[in-house]
């Protein structure tokens, strides 16, 4: 069931919906006639907002949320050496983050469904735009009771071993894909090859996506990054060997360069973390 309420000739960016999720958490929808009977559904339907871009981005359920945050304390772990009580200290930090982002996607929800809907319309749109921008940065990043939780509990060692895992992380991103992939057999690692335009709106928000801390955290070490602009004469080759017909797609290859993972389209940081984590060691997963 898909409904989205048009308002003064416009769509209000919240799309709610009943819909079947899959294992790896793509949410399909199938809309119905207006005859139709809605079926019942036990929770509030999730919210999908559309960002700048016109692309949909789905709120994460409750489970990936909380997957999340064990991904993020297990990033500071592996940098600082977090004691038992530290992590339980940012556990309950994340979880206040967590509650505190649902509490706010219940409440537009209840809004946008609401009779002052029409006359609230500004501030719902602000408030999608503003929840989409935290999905973007990311739950536990600057001004989260994680962030704050971090800075007061970590001693002076552990702050100065965070700084240098902050500046290491970064990954440097290749352009040239046979150095990429000499590479990758040199150090046996799987590449991600990401294939994009400087023209194409979607790919400049997944880039975005790609210089996230966390995603190049989870990159750093594990994998050789390289990126592909469609446009470069020298890209066509790959664009037929490995039928990329849209942009933007990313691929993971293991280090003989084969095929282990195909993503296509705009993809959330949580979805990207997910498709690393994954094929972290270069098995296949579907």
């Amino acid at each position: 069931m898909v409904i989205a309420r048009r308002m003064n000739g416009r769509f209000l960016p919240i799309v709610l919906f009943i819909a079947a999720v899959a294992s790896s958490s793509t949410l399909r929808a199938q809309e119905f006639a207006d005859d139709d009977e809605p079926a019942v559904a036990e929770e509030p339907p999730p919210i999908v907002i559309r960002n700048v871009a016109g692309a949909l981005v789905a709120i994460p359920t409750h489970a990936q949320l909380h997957e999340s945050l064990t991904w993020k304390i297990e990033d500071v772990d592996e940098a600082c050496r977090l004691t038992d009580d530290q992590k339980k200290k940012l556990h309950l930090a994340g979880q206040g983050d967590i509650t505190r982002f649902l509490h706010r996607i219940d409440d537009l929800r209840k809004k946008s469904l609401s009779e002052q809907a029409n006359a609230q319309l500004e501030d719902l749109l602000r408030e999608s735009e503003s929840l989409n921008r935290l999905l973007t940065a990311g739950l536990f990043e600057e001004h989260s009771l994680f962030v704050k939780t971090l800075r007061r509990f970590l001693v002076a060692e552990q702050l100065a071993r965070l700084e240098v895992d902050a500046t290491l992380s970064s990954p440097t991103w290749i352009d040239d894909f046979r150095e990429a992939q000499d590479l990758a057999l040199k150090l046996d690692r799987p590449l991600v090859v990401y294939f994009q335009a400087k023209w194409c709106g979607p790919c400049q928000q997944m880039g975005r996506v790609l210089k996230a801390p966390r995603v190049l955290r989870a990159l750093r070490g594990k994998f050789i990054a390289v990126s592909i602009d469609v446009d470069h004469a020298g890209a066509k080759p790959l664009l037929r060997h490995y039928d990329i017909n849209e942009i933007p797609s990313v691929l993971v290859l293991n280090a003989d360069a084969v095929v282990v993972h195909r993503s296509k389209g705009l993809k959330s940081e949580h979805e990207f973390l997910g498709i690393l984590h994954s094929t972290r060691g270069g098995s296949a997963t579907h």
